[in-house]
C-alpha cells in the first residue's frame, strides 16, 4: 500500500514537562520492578448477558446496551463498577424494539464519557440518526445534536473537555468531524465546526477499489486525543483480512492532516503517553509504539488488542485475548521504559479499559458484564 508522510518541522504536540505528584513521586523512586509481586485485580459481575457498545467512564460507570430482563429485548443502561446500585435507563426519543430471541447480529452503539465523567454522548440505532447528550447529574431529558447518516464507529472526548470528535465509515464519504465545546445546556453545536474527509494520500490506491475488494478504504475507526487536546490520532481503516492500516495524526481543531503513519494490520486501540510525545497503538494483536515527531514506530515485546495509559506515569494497562498454552487471554500492566510486563490476570473477552482519572485504578469490563478493577496499595 502507497503511502507518504506528511512530517512538520516541528512538534505537533507542545506538552512541557509535568512534575510527578506527591502520590507517584515515591513510585518513581524506588522504581515499578519492585512493585506488584502479588495480583491486584478484584472481579465482580455487573450484568447479566452480551453487551454491545461498551464504554467505561473515569469514575467506574459503564454505558452500554445489554439484554434486559427476559422478553424485554435490550436496552440502553449505565452500571456502577464500584456499587452495586440499580442501573440507570438511558432513554432517547422514539426506541425501537429489539427482542433478543429475533435480532440478527447485534445492536449498534458507541458513548463516550466526558472528562469528569458526569456527561455522556451516544448514539444506538434504536435512537435514530443523531447523537444524544446525556446529563446524568440531574434528570432533564437527552438532547439530540450531531445529525448523521453513517452511523458513527466511534466518538472520543478529548480530556481537557474542549472537543468531541466522531469516526464514521463510508468509503469516500467517510469522515472524522470536530465539535468544540461552549457554554449551555449542551456544549455542542447542531453540527460539527471542521471534518477530516477522504485522505488524499490514498487517492489512487482506493479508486478501483470501491465495491468491497480488499484494499478499499473502508472509513475511520478509533480515535485518541492527545493529553493537551491540540491533536487527534485517527485510525484509517481497509478493507481485508490482511490489509494494513494507517494512522492520520491531525490538528485541533483545524483538522489538518500533519503526518501519516502506515501500520502492520487493523488497529484495534490506540493511547498516547501522558508527555503527548508518542503512541502506544494495538494493530493484529501487537503492540506498538510510534513517535509522533520522527513518525517511527517500535513493536514491543508484548502482545495487545486494548491499551491505556496512565495520566502521569510511564505505565500501560494492556489486554491481550490469547495467552500462550491458554484458552484464555490476559489483563497485564506494562513499565513502558523496562518493557516489563507485570501483574497479571487472566480474563476473557475484555471490550474496554481504561484508568480512573486519578490514575489508583484501572477498570476493564468484558463483554459479558465482568468487571476488573485494578487497585494497588502503591498508587
Amino acid at each position: 500500500m502507497e503511502t507518504r508522510e506528511h512530517k512538520a518541522t516541528t512538534q505537533i504536540v507542545t506538552y512541557g514537562a509535568r512534575a510527578l505528584t506527591v502520590r507517584s513521586a515515591s513510585l518513581a523512586l524506588r522504581g515499578l520492578h519492585d512493585l506488584a509481586r502479588e495480583s491486584n485485580w478484584m472481579v465482580k459481575r455487573i450484568f447479566a448477558g452480551r453487551a454491545a457498545g461498551l464504554r467505561i467512564s473515569p469514575a467506574g460507570r459503564v454505558a452500554t446496551i445489554a439484554p434486559g430482563p427476559p422478553h424485554s429485548g435490550f436496552r440502553s443502561a449505565v452500571y456502577n463498577v464500584e456499587e452495586a446500585t440499580t442501573p440507570i435507563e438511558l432513554r432517547a426519543g422514539l426506541e425501537a424494539d429489539f427482542p433478543a430471541d429475533a435480532m440478527e447480529g447485534e445492536p449498534r452503539a458507541v458513548f463516550v464519557w466526558s472528562p469528569s465523567g458526569t456527561c455522556l454522548v451516544a448514539a444506538w440505532n434504536a435512537w435514530g440518526q443523531e447523537l444524544q447528550y446525556f446529563d446524568l447529574r440531574g434528570k432533564t431529558s437527552p438532547i439530540a445534536f450531531g445529525p448523521f447518516t453513517h452511523f458513527p464507529t466511534n466518538l472520543e472526548w478529548s480530556r481537557d473537555g474542549k472537543s468531541l470528535a466522531a469516526a464514521k465509515a463510508g468509503g469516500r464519504e467517510a469522515a472524522v468531524s470536530l465539535w468544540p465545546a461552549t457554554e449551555g445546556e449542551v456544549p455542542f453545536s447542531g453540527y460539527p465546526s471542521a471534518q477530516l474527509g477522504f485522505p488524499g494520500w490514498i487517492e489512487r490506491q482506493t479508486y478501483e477499489a470501491e465495491f468491497g475488494e480488499d484494499g478499499a478504504f473502508l472509513g475511520y475507526g478509533r480515535l485518541a486525543f492527545s493529553p493537551d487536546g491540540r491533536a487527534l490520532a485517527c485510525a484509517a481503516e481497509f478493507q481485508g483480512e490482511w490489509a494494513d492500516d494507517s494512522i492520520a495524526i491531525v490538528d485541533v481543531p483545524g483538522m489538518r492532516e500533519q503526518m501519516t503513519h502506515p501500520a502492520q494490520g487493523h488497529i484495534t486501540d490506540m493511547a498516547w503517553t501522558p508527555d503527548g510525545q508518542r503512541i502506544v497503538y494495538c494493530a493484529a494483536g501487537q503492540a506498538y509504539r510510534l513517535d509522533v515527531e520522527t513518525i517511527e514506530a517500535e513493536a514491543l515485546p508484548f502482545g495487545a488488542e486494548w491499551a491505556a495509559c496512565h495520566p502521569e506515569l510511564p505505565v500501560c494497562v494492556c489486554y491481550s485475548g490469547w495467552l500462550k498454552n491458554s484458552a484464555k487471554g490476559r489483563l497485564f500492566l506494562a513499565d513502558l521504559r523496562t518493557m516489563r510486563v507485570f501483574d497479571e490476570h487472566a480474563a476473557e473477552g475484555v471490550a474496554d479499559l481504561r484508568w480512573n482519572l486519578e490514575g489508583t485504578k484501572a477498570y476493564a469490563v468484558t463483554r459479558d458484564g465482568f468487571a476488573y478493577v485494578y487497585e494497588p496499595a502503591f498508587l
